[in-house]
């Protein structure tokens, strides 16, 4: 658990990882993790968000490879509320055939408005990584064919004891927030802690996709890593050329991609043809700066430095934000002429759209 007292921030932020270490994503279960996040967030009587509102505090929840984030944030004199609503998602699972069928039907109407750079980045993902690393959006006709017995079972191991970590930043007491959320996982279950495995190593090529334009990514280790930084720096970079090109990048301590898009097809490579000797030397410092401030952001508010405290420690307690910062002042022109090469032809992941 993790409390972070911000004496002057505006609200409170309590957020609740949920490593998906023990659940791995397939083809029989492609989904079940969005599912589960759907249906808990209603609360055992589907009606905690508005609950919620009435005492002036909004619940947030998503879905990525990693993990399942549920958020209650708002005002700071709620607090009491905002763990109990947590001990709620927490509860045995309570669902049925119906209810099952309605989520499903959201989610269905998710993935049919999901941006073109997700898409992108889906498509990119399979290009690199194969099979192995579904995205988290699910298969519709699996998640309408799940039973409330195989959704209970992917909460009991999504959501044993040490499979959690809590993360709080706002103006609260740090020993009474402490107290509260060590009785918030007292009695969970636990279920053997195995250390997170590395992803399978993605692999450079080219792919096609439905959507209008084209995308570039690079094969990214760790978030905290000086190539990651770099090649965040170099997209953003880019980006900031052309205001229709878009980086696209989830905070991840396991191997990932940094994502650039453009919806015209043949801008983004003349964007990276451009970027070369001098160009791309003239990009080093704004990019460093952009970079920067994308991760200082996050620590402007108590949801922000929650969120990013949280991801970061979810598989690396020593890792903090402070530890990214010092890499990105640390940066090099030298590591930044390597990241560029990194989204050039023959090293990075290319999907190619419609015109």
């Amino acid at each position: 658990m993790l409390v972070e007292r911000i004496p002057d921030a505006k609200g409170i932020s309590l957020q609740l990882f949920a490593s998906s270490r023990n659940s791995p994503e397939t083809t029989q279960t492609h989904g079940r993790r969005h599912l589960l996040e759907h249906v808990l967030a209603k609360g055992p009587n589907f009606d905690l968000d508005a609950r919620l509102e009435a005492c002036g505090l909004f619940l947030s929840a998503s879905t990525t490879r990693d993990y399942t984030r549920f958020e209650i944030s708002g005002s700071s004199e709620s607090l009491v509320q905002a763990f109990a609503a947590m001990r709620e998602i927490l509860l045995p699972l309570a669902t049925d055939p119906e209810h099952i069928k309605k989520e499903s039907d959201i989610i269905e109407q998710e993935i049919a408005l999901l941006s073109p750079e997700v898409r992108f980045s889906t498509a990119a993902w399979e290009i690199g990584f194969g099979k192995s690393l579904l995205d988290p959006y699910g298969t519709v006709s699996v998640l309408r064919a799940t039973s409330p017995d195989e959704l209970r079972a992917a909460q009991a191991n999504e959501l044993s004891g040490n499979n959690l970590l809590l993360s709080v930043s706002g103006p609260a007491d740090v020993d009474e927030t402490l107290k509260q959320g060590l009785a918030l996982f007292a009695g969970l279950p636990k279920l053997p802690r195995e250390l997170p495995s590395e992803r399978p190593g993605a692999k450079p090529g080219i792919g096609e996709a439905s959507e209008r334009g084209e995308a570039r990514a690079a094969i990214a280790p760790s978030v905290a890593s000086p190539k990651t930084l770099c090649e965040l720096a170099f997209a953003m970079g880019v980006a900031s050329q052309d205001k229709q090109c878009r980086v696209h990048y989830t905070v991840s301590n396991f191997q990932g991609l940094v994502l650039l898009t453009h919806p015209i097809k043949g801008r983004l490579s003349g964007l990276l043809e451009e970027s070369r000797g001098g160009k791309l030397d003239a990009l080093f410092l704004p990019g460093r700066s952009l970079v920067r401030s994308w991760v200082a952001g996050y620590l402007r508010t108590a949801s922000g430095s929650a969120f990013l405290r949280g991801v970061l420690a979810l598989h690396d307690r020593a890792l903090q934000p402070e530890a990214i910062l010092n890499e990105i002042d640390g940066m090099t022109l030298a590591g930044f002429r390597e990241a560029a090469e990194a989204f050039r032809i023959g090293h990075a992941i290319e999907v190619v759209g419609k015109p």
